[in-house]
């Protein structure tokens, strides 16, 4: 009974009080899938397929109409990238100082982008002494920019980590006094850009002008 119990939890699409809406549980399971790379249309046959191969037929019947259309599961991307977003910036928060970030703004296919990572720094404890340690994250990858202006380029990172520092306060709010702390520390202001220590960049003429700013 209890085999069945986790095998029918495992298997629920839609909330299973109100049958409306789907169950957080897949979701995770959606997000995770696309995390690999998978298209929108491509995860939703792989979960058909992967029902017809496990399920009996009118357990696998239910489960296919129950299934999302092929617009819900693109939704998900976007879900998936905020969620990626505020994991990005909890390891800013949490960091000691970001001791390189860079930048980079390029064009592809015709279209202005842009690139932000950094190196953070974390005090880490042995059993000898407190030391440093040090971890690469990408803030983001090939954003599409309206402008390759340089103080359009400005204001486009500052609204990147403004947006970070919102997202960080929110969750925080949300967690507690109790959980904040614990879940969501905050280190020499958390979000902020006073906490970078060095810039690294091309030498267009575009790339030197932002830099100067910071």
């Amino acid at each position: 009974m209890i085999f069945a119990a986790l095998i029918n939890r495992a298997w629920e699409v839609k909330h299973a009080d109100t049958k409306k809406g789907m169950s957080q549980k897949f979701e995770e399971h959606v997000r995770c899938l696309m995390a690999t790379g998978s298209t929108a249309r491509q995860t939703r046959e792989g979960l058909i397929l992967t029902a017809g191969q496990l399920l009996e037929d009118e357990e696998c019947a239910e489960y296919r109409s129950q299934l999302p259309t092929v617009e819900w599961f693109a939704k998900q991307r976007e879900a998936l990238g905020v969620e990626s977003y505020l994991y990005t910036f909890m390891k800013i928060a949490g960091a000691e100082s970001v001791r390189q970030w860079g930048f980079d703004e390029t064009k592809i296919d015709g279209h202005d982008t842009f690139n932000q990572w950094a190196m953070l720094i974390y005090p880490t404890k042995d059993e000898e002494k407190e030391h440093q340690g040090a971890t690469i994250i990408t803030l983001e990858c090939a954003t599409v920019l309206p402008s390759s202006e340089a103080v359009d380029v400005v204001l486009h990172i500052e609204e990147v980590w403004r947006r970070g520092k919102d997202l960080i306060d929110a969750l925080r709010a949300a967690l507690g006094p109790d959980l904040q702390d614990v879940l969501c520390p905050l280190r020499n202001r958390g979000v902020s850009l006073h906490k970078l220590y060095g810039v690294m960049h091309d030498t267009c003429n575009c790339a030197n002008l932002v830099s100067k700013t910071f």
